[in-house]
C-alpha cells in the first residue's frame, strides 16, 4: 500500500504509523530543514544544555531504557545514544517487530520520546514491537543534519545489535531475531532514514516506511518504492508519505509512483 496525503484529512489515518499525536502538533512545534535556495530565517539551534534531561519513566504496558556511551553511536555527545521501550508481555522466543523512530530539528531522542508521546501510542500495537530511537545527530538538538558516525555505512546495523545486547530481555537476541521493521521519519528525520535503509543491510526486513512532513530530499526514497512497488501494490509493504511543508515535492512523488506502477504493469488503484 502506498499513501501519499495532506495532514488535512482526518488524523485517524495515522493508526499504523502510531504517531497521531504529531499530526497536532507539527506545524507550531517544529520547523524542517531550509533547502540550500531557502533564505528564511531558523531560531538558534538548541544547545545540549537546553535540552531535556529528567530521565524518561517506564509506562503501564511497557519497559523504557536510556543508553549510552555506546561503541556505535553518531557522537561522543552527553544526551543518551538510545532510547528503547520494550513491552512488558515481550517473548524473546517469537519474532520482533522493530519500531525505529527518527526525530527532526530541535530536540533529541528524550524530547521526541515525551513530545511525541510514544509510549501512549504504542499501547495497544501488537506483541513483541519493540521500539527504538537512535540518537543520529551529531549535535543533538541542532538545527542541522549532520549524522557525525551514524551515516556510516553499516553504523545502524551494528547498533541495534549492540541495543540488543545490553538490555536483559533482549539479551542473546539479534538482528537476526527481527522479522519486520518500521522506518518513521519526522521532518530531518529523513536523512537517518534514508541511511538505515540504504547502508545498512536491511532491505529485505523493511516493510514500511512513514514520512511525517520528511520528504526535504525530493528523491531521496523513490529507489526504495521503485524496488519493492510489486510488493506495495500487493499490500505486503507500506509507504506513507503524510504531508505539510513538503507538499510540491510529495505531490511530485505520487507522479513517481504512478509511473512506478504502470512500468511494472500494477493498478494505479494500489495509491
Amino acid at each position: 500500500m502506498i499513501n501519499i496525503d495532506n495532514f488535512d484529512t482526518d488524523a485517524a489515518i495515522f493508526l499504523v504509523a502510531v504517531l497521531a499525536f504529531i499530526v497536532a502538533n507539527l506545524a507550531r512545534r517544529w520547523h524542517g530543514p531550509v533547502e540550500p535556495d531557502d533564505d528564511s530565517d531558523l531560531p538558534d539551534a538548541t544547545e545540549p544544555d537546553d535540552l531535556p534531561d529528567a530521565p524518561l519513566v517506564d509506562d503501564a504496558t511497557g519497559t523504557v531504557f536510556e543508553l549510552s556511551n555506546l561503541d556505535h553511536r553518531s557522537a561522543d555527545h552527553k544526551t543518551p545514544d538510545a532510547v528503547v521501550r520494550v513491552p512488558n508481555n515481550f517473548n524473546p522466543g517469537r519474532p520482533v517487530h522493530l519500531v525505529v523512530y527518527n526525530h527532526g530539528f530541535y530536540t533529541d531522542i528524550r524530547g521526541a520520546y515525551r513530545d511525541a508521546q510514544l509510549a501512549e501510542q504504542l499501547a495497544g500495537v501488537r506483541a513483541n514491537t519493540v521500539l527504538l530511537l537512535p540518537e543520529w545527530q551529531k549535535q543533538p538538538g541542532a538545527a542541522s543534519g549532520d549524522q557525525g558516525r551514524f551515516s556510516q555505512a553499516g553504523l545502524f546495523h551494528d547498533m541495534v545489535n549492540e541495543v540488543f545486547s545490553k538490555i536483559g530481555v533482549l539479551r542473546g537476541l539479534t538482528l537476526d531475531n527481527v522479522e519486520r521493521i518500521t522506518i518513521l521519519a519526522h521532518s530531518a528525520g529523513y536523512g537517518p532514514a534514508e541511511t538505515e535503509i540504504y547502508k545498512n543491510g536491511l532491505q529485505s526486513k523493511i516493510v514500511n516506511v512513514t514520512l511525517l512532513d520528511a520528504l526535504y530530499d525530493r528523491n531521496g526514497f523513490d529507489r526504495w518504492i521503485k524496488e519493492n512497488i510489486a510488493d506495495l501494490a500487493a499490500g505486503r509493504k507500506r509507504f506513507y508519505n503524510f504531508f505539510y511543508g513538503t507538499a510540491a515535492y510529495s505531490k511530485n512523488q505520487a507522479g513517481t509512483v504512478r509511473a512506478a506502477l504502470k512500468d511494472g504493469g500494477l493498478p494505479d488503484s494500489a495509491l
